[in-house]
């Protein structure tokens, strides 16, 4: 209500002296317009939080709202046991690994035999997988890096700006995909984020229409006008003639994250589905950066479209900002 006070006072001011009425009436009317402006679009931007009646969102890292950014590589078949075994030696005899990762967990398949005496579970010799971590003092992970299935991922739960991230991201995937190519091969490149805004204070007053684009066709109306909790998943392809198809999931959860504290959840990937698998190891690095790119640029045209205006400023998100 501060647009409220400051004209209040002007008025006083005004009122309690003649000769500076006419001098301050522009800018009484001013002050009134911004007043009555903020007041019924109801959204007040300080420092990145947005408040509605006294319910307070922002972002989970207030600047930014990415929780989790994940880097992958999604091969056509499972990752043979004698390439998992490759990387594990590898990372072994890294000190820059080493170092940047201090964990290393290697996981190993289980075989479950049944018969109609007992349930008798074994653990297999092969390496069915590996991870890496790198753990904060509060002994959450920072980074992880993973080979499991029929994936290479690093992800990133300390994100800071998308050129840091995303260099030591394809650095990383250049490193271990030199180990599958050209023996398996890549068939899609993938990219996804995990968003948070944080809802505290009078909680009964939060709306949806705080955060997202009541316009925008990726979320229905229906939902964005509920008072409880909701979640709404959608997917859909973008194709063409000449660029790979790219399927974009976009799940979105309005639900208590603690006692007293509310959140919002954007999930969001996008998966480019190469029309032919990659085998050369050269053409692989010379792909990713372009095309981890576009999958950015994508996602932020995808929040350009759901998020309101001052959900977009309160995040930096606003013009050619690539963060």
């Amino acid at each position: 209500m501060a647009y409220y006070y400051r004209t209040v006072n002007y008025y006083r001011l005004c009122c309690g002296n003649k000769q500076m009425l006419l001098p301050h009436l522009y800018e009484l009317l001013l002050s009134l317009t911004f007043f009555l402006m903020f007041n019924f679009t109801f959204l007040i931007d300080n420092g990145g939080t947005m408040e509605l009646n006294g319910c307070h969102v922002i972002a989970a890292k207030s600047t930014h709202a990415v929780q989790a950014a994940m880097f992958v590589l999604e091969l056509p078949a499972q990752i043979p046991t004698e390439i998992i075994q490759k990387a594990s030696a590898h990372y072994d005899s890294s000190k820059a690994l080493l170092d940047f990762f201090p964990i290393k967990t290697e996981n190993r398949g289980m075989l479950i035999n049944i018969s109609n005496d007992a349930v008798g579970v074994n653990q297999t010799d092969g390496i069915q997988g590996i991870t890496l971590q790198r753990i904060a003092t509060d002994g959450s992970p920072e980074f992880i890096f993973s080979i499991q299935g029929n994936q290479l991922a690093f992800t990133c739960n300390k994100y800071t700006r998308w050129q840091e991230v995303s260099q030591k991201a394809i650095e990383l995937l250049n490193e271990f995909s030199a180990l599958i190519c050209p023996v398996a091969g890549v068939a899609v490149i993938a990219l996804q984020y995990v968003d948070e805004f944080i809802i505290t204070g009078k909680l009964d007053e939060y709306r949806s229409s705080i955060l997202f684009n009541s316009k925008s066709k990726r979320l229905p109306v229906a939902i964005l006008d509920e008072n409880d909790f909701w979640h709404n998943h959608a997917g859909w392809f973008e194709n063409n003639a000449i660029d790979n198809r790219v399927l974009n999931n976009l799940n979105v959860s309005y639900y208590p994250q603690q006692p007293n504290i509310n959140a919002v959840q954007i999930i969001s990937a996008h998966k480019e589905i190469l029309k032919e698998p990659i085998f050369e190891y050269q053409n692989l690095i010379a792909m990713m950066p372009s095309s981890f790119e576009k999958l950015h640029t994508k996602n932020k045209e995808m929040f350009k479209e759901i998020l309101n205006e001052e959900t977009l400023k309160s995040i930096n998100l606003i013009g050619d900002n690539n963060d």
